[in-house]
């Protein structure tokens, strides 16, 4: 049996979270998974398991030595300043203790107390709610509502917080620490920091529903009234008698003293018959609410309380998610502000159910942890096969927002179930949209209309609540409460016009301060005449918008467009992949990869003649987003457009209105807006960022990991204007967790060369350094290690024979000529570029050395070399600027004795290189020098004392990664070098 751990933060809700979480992966895996609980409550934690999880409880086991360690840093419910300071104090002691007990094995129980003993190894990760310490087990899922180091930084800002500024920088470290260890963080939301629109960004997060679970049904009978979580805090008398007085019950979990109170389990929030839900504002209980629309009445921050609570306070009055009992409460409002706010958790359920398809947070949570884990290297889950997000038959091609007559027909038929005259009195109208949602037509709004059908305006269910709290009779025509200006569009407009329509009338209105309420949930289209011919959706046109943008066309298939269009296929995506090489067309049609990436066959096989068609042309105009990721070659440091020309020219012919087109080549900074932008506006006749729309997202995944990568790097976007990034994000949202836009398109072509060419620099730095240590005979991957060990600031890479591939090599010379194109002239980028591709000279220089010091004739020398792709890992078949190419180049000079191998590089590849392929064994064999260019890990199980027997006498080995110990070499009499370092006999 495999096992889950589960960690978290002190009080009942987290291991409960936990547990459903835990047993919703079970079930998507359809693998027999133990869960192992931290034993912190006793026996009162298992009967509650036992409650929860039912059936599944004989997978269940605990372990109590680990709830001791946790208890023992619980928040003991004194002041929460001095809960940090024990918290600061004992961490460091209690981190240890606990990676200690995750050593090897540990010992745990059943419900009965029956002893197990588990290795440790057996456990696959660990589901984590919130918690106050790590285990050194991997990979780790976080669940919160906000990063709890977050919220210590932001307390610093806050008088009403009276904590040690120095306690919070120390424990928000310490959190931090925890945060940053996790695989992925779950954010549930709305957060704790919903107030504002700016949250902490983290290559982990990723946005879920609010975790909840309730019974999905409550037969009991009871009187109306409220549930009341919290009990025990003193002062509450007069809130229970008000209530009392007001004709309602109070049901809780335990008996209140003193009010006429009845015990009920939480679950009872689902009855109709109650009405409020009385808690502390921590989320567990706001997700309850919102999910039962039972408005929370909730307790003003108190000084001394966690902090938490403090900003969760602030998003519910700023979202009007909740009741607050300050001093001035009035109970005899309590109704009225309970109605608004229950038509906001409604409004909040239905944005929750567009942005993420579901409010299920724990199927939703447990599927992408089960696609995380089968992802792994070794995978040891296996989703469901029937758990898929769209399925082939699923496929939605060419969806547009369509009209037909028949369609209008039937949309009348609704239309005129909420439509009513000036002079219809507000509590009449109060009953038509009460009964509306009954006959199918939408809710919470009432059109107001003339003798001949024409819009006079508009009153939802929100303006007739203004109006009962501003004493309006109900007896009044609604005439004196309509919106006379509401926001309307034209009928049969397609979507993203009038999206754009919509948006420009709400800034119009926001310039004026005033926005209907229904303007964002609701827009109306209306003919000519400005008679109303549809109700539409605000959040349901995003979705068919999602759904149409699902034809994606990606124009060349080597590494960058095969990974990414077959990714795209397997989130459902129809995907059009073209490439101009017949053969590679062909090869692809069989199912065939021409590139080594992990991963990538069964991706083939599942998507070739499916999702994913592959042509040499763009056949017609089918298609709504066009990837261009051909390639930008760089030749005698001047980059060559012309590749990215043709794509963009063809891309033209067939660009027609609304389509979007996506640059994911590596260019100079202005390209987009210089090149792109006219030659697509030339060749189609159409304007960017009107008819059609531009974006830049550059690719920046590794390879031999992208499809990894793909779902887990944050992706860069900018976009010709606002419009492009939305359609952009919107669109590579279905791949990844975390999506980063800037401010233009020039921003994020600066991006895509700021990576690869700092990385160059960084990696210049290093070989600068193997080139001097070499004059000392100091072996450069030694002092390095040296330098690095236990020192967390500025670790230093290791030396390489040069650094290659296509990217690291190009992108720097395109990071100087996007410089030189505004006037600068980059120095240190130039210099790093030069001292990387002198590397190559010093290796062949040192080969020549060691032959001149011999007497060795360099053209008779046999010369063996291992690893001809660019890197060794991860693995790659890819030889495009390998730096091994250069020294065959090179040595090819002197000699044409040259023997190649490479684990995974093809026998005909080496040899087109003029070098004659061999095994290790027969390489080695009467070789004078063996050089080892890549690192591949392949090569560490080299039987090397054996193989360097098999060298000439007085030979080099000339070890580039630093692979082996020069020691192996001392009693064979073969000559040891390194970057920096020679080991001579």
């Amino acid at each position: 049996m495999k096992y889950i751990l589960t960690n978290f933060a002190q009080g009942n809700a987290p291991f409960i979270l936990c547990g459903h979480l835990s047993k919703k992966i079970a079930e998507l895996s359809k693998k027999d998974l133990g869960v192992i609980f931290p034993l912190v409550y006793g026996e009162k934690q298992k009967k509650i398991l036992q409650e929860e999880l039912g059936d599944f409880t004989r997978n269940v086991f605990f372990d109590k030595k680990f709830g001791e360690i946790l208890n023992s840093i619980f928040y003991s419910g004194s002041n929460f300043e001095e809960h940090l300071k024990k918290f600061v104090e004992i961490h460091s002691e209690k981190q240890k203790e606990l990676k200690d007990h995750f050593k090897n094995e540990i010992e745990v129980e059943t419900f009965n107390g029956d002893k197990h003993t588990i290795n440790c190894s057996d456990i696959i990760c660990e589901i984590s709610r919130n918690p106050q310490i790590k285990t050194p087990i991997k990979p780790t899922f976080y669940t919160n509502f906000a990063f709890y180091s977050e919220i210590l930084e932001e307390s610093k800002n806050n008088s009403e917080i009276e904590i040690d500024e120095e306690l919070l920088n120390e424990s928000a470290e310490l959190f931090e620490e925890i945060e940053n260890s996790q695989s992925l963080c779950f954010m549930q939301q709305p957060n704790s920091f919903s107030y504002r629109k700016k949250t902490i960004e983290k290559s982990n997060k990723l946005d879920v529903p609010p975790f909840y679970e309730l019974d999905k049904t409550t037969d009991v009978n009871i009187e109306r009234g409220i549930y009341a979580t919290i009990t025990g805090i003193p002062g509450l008398e007069k809130f229970y008698d008000d209530v009392t007085k007001s004709g309602l019950k109070v049901y809780s979990s335990k008996k209140v003293e003193n009010i006429d109170s009845e015990v009920q389990l939480p679950n009872v929030l689902q009855n109709d018959n109650i009405l409020f839900h009385f808690c502390r504002s921590g989320w567990g209980s706001i997700a309850k609410s919102i999910i039962t629309e039972k408005p929370i009445i909730t307790l003003p921050y108190q000084k001394g309380d966690d902090p938490e609570i403090y900003f969760n306070n602030k998003t519910l009055k700023e979202l009007d998610l909740a009741i607050f009992l300050d001093p001035d409460f009035d109970t005899s409002k309590l109704f009225v502000q309970g109605e608004k706010i229950k038509k906001n958790y409604s409004a909040l359920k239905n944005e929750l159910k567009t942005t993420f398809g579901t409010t299920d947070a724990f199927s939703y949570t447990a599927e992408k942890i089960c696609k995380y884990l089968q992802n792994d290297s070794e995978p040891v889950i296996r989703m469901n096969p029937d758990f898929t997000k769209v399925s082939n038959t699923q496929t939605l091609k060419n969806t547009e927002i369509t009209f037909n007559d028949k369609k209008d027909d039937n949309m009348s038929g609704v239309i005129d179930q909420i439509k009513c005259k000036k002079d219809t009195s507000i509590i009449d109208v109060m009953r038509l949209i009460n009964e509306a949602p009954k006959k199918g037509a939408p809710p919470g709004l009432c059109l107001v209309t003339s003798e001949d059908d024409i819009l006079e305006g508009i009153v939802t269910d929100g303006d007739i609540r203004r109006a009962i709290l501003n004493y309006v009779p109900l007896t009044y025509p609604v005439e004196k409460i309509m919106t006379t200006n509401p926001i309307t569009v034209p009928h049969k407009t397609p979507y993203l016009e009038m999206l754009q329509i919509v948006r420009n009338k709400i800034k119009e209105y926001q310039k004026k301060n005033r926005i209907p309420n229904s303007q964002i949930q609701r827009i109306i289209a209306v003919n000519e005449k400005n008679q109303v011919k549809e109700v539409l959706n605000f959040y349901d046109l995003f979705r068919l918008k999602e759904t149409k943008m699902r034809n994606v066309c990606i124009i060349g298939l080597g590494y960058v467009g095969l990974t990414l269009g077959l990714t795209l296929a397997d989130e459902g995506f129809h995907v059009l992949g073209i490439d101009l090489n017949e053969s590679v067309v062909n090869l692809l049609k069989q199912k065939k990869s021409h590139v080594h990436e992990k991963g990538i066959v069964p991706l083939l096989e599942k998507h070739i003649g499916g999702n994913f068609l592959v042509h040499q042309k763009i056949p017609d105009n089918s298609q709504d987003i066009y990837v261009v990721c051909v390639g930008t070659p760089v030749k005698e440091g001047k980059l060559n457009n012309q590749f990215l020309k043709d794509a963009l020219n063809e891309v033209g012919k067939v660009l027609k209105k609304d389509d979007l087109v996506v640059l994911r080549s590596t260019v100079s900074v202005g390209t987009c807006r210089e090149l792109a932008v006219p030659l697509l506006e030339e060749v189609s006749k159409l304007t960017a960022g009107t008819d059609f729309f531009l974006a830049f997202t550059p690719e920046r995944t590794i390879e031999g990991d992208a499809l990894h990568e793909l779902r887990t790097l944050p992706q860069i976007v900018g976009g010709l204007e606002q419009r492009s990034v939305d359609l952009a994000s919107n669109f590579f949202r279905a791949l990844t967790h975390q999506i980063i836009t800037v401010n233009s398109l020039e921003e994020a072509e600066m991006v895509k060369l700021i990576n690869n060419t700092f990385r160059d620099v960084t990696f210049a730095y290093s070989n600068e350094l193997a080139l001097i240590c070499d004059r000392f005979n100091i072996n450069t991957s030694d002092v390095i290690r040296a330098a690095n060990e236990g020192y967390s600031r500025g670790k230093v890479p290791y030396p390489s024979p040069g650094v290659g591939g296509t990217c690291l090599k190009k992108d720097p010379h395109i990071f100087c000529e996007s410089a030189k194109k505004v006037g600068f002239s980059p120095q240190l980028v130039s210099f790093g570029r030069e001292i990387n591709e002198k590397m190559v000279h010093h290796v062949v220089d040192k080969i020549k050395a060691h032959f001149e010091s011999r007497g060795k004739n360099f053209a008779e020398s046999k010369i063996f070399i291992l690893g001809f792709a660019f890197k060794g890992h991860p693995e790659t078949t890819d030889m495009r600027d390998s730096t091994t190419i250069d020294v065959v180049g090179l040595l090819s000079q002197h000699t044409g004795n040259i023997y190649g191998y490479d684990p995974i590089v093809p026998k005909e590849k080496i040899e087109q290189l003029n070098v004659k392929f061999a095994n290790p064994e027969e390489g080695f064999k009467d070789a004078d020098c063996v050089l080892i260019m890549n690192n591949h890990p392949a090569y560490s199980n080299l039987e090397i004392h054996n193989l360097t027997k098999l060298m000439k006498p007085n030979g080099l080995f000339f070890d580039a990664w630093n692979i082996f110990s020069h020691k192996s070499f001392s009693e064979n009499g073969i000559n040891y070098s390194t970057l920096g370092f020679n080991n001579k006999k």
